[in-house]
């Protein structure tokens, strides 16, 4: 009985100091998507998570979430010369990735990241239904992370796809995040 007891304190002191010593930082800020085929930029949010235990290696999760609407009036004398909504395209898009993340040094951090990303694109005419477009494809990202206090941490990245028949899609993203 005492081995056992003293093999699992042994085992959670040993548990406890690797928990101490991880690191984690979760992140929120700002995301632009440029799609080859559209003029307008879609903009969003993106949320990471990373960890990095006791080496210099670590993991990043990341979700980003952009969207766009286009609207198309016309003037209508019936109406008073008010605006109608003739037509609307709205264009979503989103990503998960994963993937490793290396200290360089007590500053800054690199990551790369693969995953997967889905654009829809929803079109009205005169308030119907005129079409849905999904589209999913494999994505890879990389980008750099700064600690700039211990605890305030700055993250910026790209993220790169193709949709919609081979159209280039990059996502640019800046975050801020706290590390505990």
């Amino acid at each position: 009985m005492k081995k056992q007891l003293s093999l699992a304190t042994v085992l959670f002191a040993v548990a406890t100091s690797y928990a101490n010593a991880a690191s984690h930082t979760i992140h929120l800020g700002y995301a632009q998507t440029d799609l080859e085929q559209i003029t307008d930029k879609l903009h969003g949010l993106t949320v990471k998570y990373r960890f990095e235990g006791t080496s210099n290696l670590g993991f990043l999760a990341s979700a980003t979430i952009t969207g766009l609407e286009n609207k198309e009036y016309q003037d209508l004398a019936t109406t008073n010369l008010q605006l109608v909504e003739k037509s609307k395209r709205t264009y979503s898009y989103g990503s998960f990735h994963f993937g490793p993340v290396y200290r360089l040094n007590d500053t800054v951090s690199l990551y790369g990241t693969v995953g997967y990303s889905q654009l829809v694109v929803e079109s009205k005419r005169d308030g119907k239904d005129a079409g849905k477009i999904e589209d999913g494809n494999f994505a890879g990202g990389l980008g750099f992370e700064f600690n700039i206090t211990q605890r305030l941490a700055m993250n910026t990245g790209l993220e790169y796809t193709q949709h919609l028949s081979n159209s280039d899609a990059y996502t640019y993203a800046i975050s801020l995040g706290y590390r505990f």
